[in-house]
């Protein structure tokens, strides 16, 4: 029997926790909540569910609080399976590494969200003909580096365009894999938004405020944002998580028999879903894997291919394409903070000859 799978910790500071999850456990049809990864900015907050309140305001005709209960009352719940990435993920992978948090691989995970569509609340909430943004704040608050706050603290708040905030895929979540929302996930209730990396789902949701001039909170204005080596900040805002893809077998550093290896995998992101993904070894042709599309193009599609591996060391190589015609890059692109690694996968293995006899 194969021993449980184990997320790794990333960090041991109590104000950034920060698990990954094990690459074997992304080709389940759901990742278990246990196992999903976990990033936080701040210590996680305990919210009790009977007597939590989500406030909307801001530039609303109808500004109202509501419990947690009346949320889910308010209509038939759906749920989607979605992916969610850090935007972090895979920074270990520049060089040289860059400040931040040292995610390597597995910040990244997919599960079924239960909850109703954001656009249910905005319109009982009356927006007014001016509002720009939609405005998301956590109940999760702490230090900012650099920027003093009030009482030297700042809650995790983003915003998202209207536009974007009335999506239909956009979720208010209260339940994850059929369960009730963990702590560690945003329980009792956090944004998903499909599609965005994961900074945009914001977690243990307690406040929504419609806004008529663009955010300029910490995470939102000086956080997420890629700066080009030398270049500027702000620099451009992070959104969409761009295709990628990993292999989730064989593992790393596994030796194999000789011969005609399966390798899997998923990939998600891009622009209009995932249209190929392609695996080579070494510096051989690329090879179109077989795909498995997902439920929705938020869901991971699941590929295996074979490759052929003569005996000796092996590097396999992973690559996704989208819908729209965005391919991987062979390398990572550097910018000063290590955001939206999305280059190939490069993978070491060894092929062994079979034993005589």
């Amino acid at each position: 029997m194969a021993p449980p799978l184990a997320r790794v910790r990333v960090s041991d500071a109590a104000a950034a926790p920060a698990e990954a999850t094990p690459l074997a456990a992304l080709d389940a049809d759901v990742v278990p909540a246990p196992l999903h990864f976990v990033r936080s900015h701040h210590p996680t907050p305990a919210l009790d569910p009977a007597a939590f309140q989500l406030v909307v305001g801001g530039a609303v005709g109808r500004p109202r609080a509501w419990t947690l209960a009346a949320l889910q009352e308010r209509a038939s719940p759906v749920t989607r399976h979605v992916l969610l990435e850090c935007a972090g993920h895979r920074r270990t992978e520049l060089e040289p590494v860059p400040d931040g948090l040292p995610w390597g691989l597995g910040a990244v995970s997919h599960a079924r969200w239960t909850g109703i569509p954001l656009v249910h609340l905005l319109d009982d909430a009356g927006l007014a003909d001016d509002v720009c943004e939609i405005v998301f704040e956590g109940a999760d608050r702490g230090p900012f580096d650099g920027v003093p706050g009030i009482v030297g603290e700042h809650p995790f708040a983003r915003s998202l365009p209207l536009a974007d905030a009335r999506g239909d895929g956009v979720l208010l979540a209260w339940a994850m894999n059929d369960a009730p929302l963990r702590p560690e996930h945003g329980g009792p209730l956090r944004l998903v938004v499909p599609g965005w990396y994961g900074m945009a789902s914001v977690k243990w949701l307690v406040g929504i405020e419609a806004a008529t001039i663009p955010f300029e909170g910490v995470f939102q204005a000086l956080d997420y944002h890629l700066i080009a080596p030398g270049g500027d900040a702000p620099g451009t805002p992070i959104t969409r998580m761009r295709v990628s893809s990993l292999l989730t077998s064989p593992e790393a550093g596994a030796v194999l028999p000789a011969g005609a290896v399966e390798v899997r995998g998923i990939a998600w992101g891009g622009d209009d879903g995932v249209a190929a993904v392609d695996v080579r070894s070494d510096d051989g042709p690329w090879r179109a894997a077989l795909l498995e599309v997902g439920e929705s193009a938020d869901a991971p599609t699941r590929f295996r291919a074979a490759v052929e591996l003569p005996v000796g060391e092996h590097e396999l190589q992973v690559r996704a394409t989208d819908g729209a015609g965005n391919r991987q890059p062979e390398r990572p692109t550097p910018n000063v903070r290590g955001y939206v690694v999305d280059a190939v996968q490069r993978l070491r293995v060894s092929a062994r000859a079979a034993p005589s006899g």
